[in-house]
């Protein structure tokens, strides 16, 4: 009895060695990240109509007129009273409200209810201004404007646009109004394709 007594002792010191000898701690270890994504958002935040009703004052009297409104992403134009050979203009501000920098991706004129009206005006010259550097052309359209020009955050784009009325426009555009809106396109500034204005 002695002995199986001590055989069974022996054996539970045999599997209390072997526990010990595979009883290794572990441990594991987490890393953890978080992801903020930032936002594209352009805006309009002013315009102002370069109407020059000055030269007009010289006759007498305002014979027509430019009306520029805006929302945070569309500018309209109203052009009340129109005769060949009007001009006017406009300036617009543009402003980077996102939290990463943006670059021009189009730019143009989308005719309004009326375009044969449209059809009869010309942009005779723009300028754009980005920081210290200013951009200018003269274009009946904007192909010209400089795409993947970039705009930093917080940071302002002035555009003029100064358009005429072409004095061949016919007589059955008489006594009518009408609007049209500018568009400005941008991408975020590591699009690698590059844009093309719309047609």
């Amino acid at each position: 009895m002695k002995r199986i007594g001590l055989i069974l002792l022996v054996l539970v010191f045999a599997l209390g060695a072997m526990g010990a000898g595979y009883a290794y701690w572990s441990q594991s270890l987490n890393i953890n990240g978080s992801v903020d994504t930032g936002e594209l958002a352009v805006t309009f935040t002013s315009v102002a109509s370069d109407d020059p009703a000055l030269h007009e004052e010289i006759v007498g009297y305002d014979a027509a007129s430019t009306v520029i409104t805006n929302t945070s992403d569309t500018v309209t134009f109203t052009v009340t009273n129109a005769y060949p050979g009007y001009s006017s203009g406009a300036t617009i501000t543009v402003h980077n409200a996102g939290t990463i920098p943006v670059k021009l991706a189009s730019a143009v004129f989308n005719p309004g209810a009326n375009p044969a009206i449209f059809n009869n005006m010309k942009v005779d010259s723009w300028s754009l201004v980005i920081g210290t550097t200013t951009y200018t052309g003269t274009s009946d359209d904007f192909s010209s404007i400089p795409l993947n020009t970039v705009l930093g955050v917080a940071q302002n784009a002035v555009f003029d646009v100064n358009f005429s009325f072409l004095s061949t426009m016919p007589d059955s555009m008489e006594n009518q109004i009408t609007s049209f809106t500018l568009n400005i396109g941008v991408t975020q500034f590591n699009n690698p394709a590059t844009p093309s204005p719309v047609p």
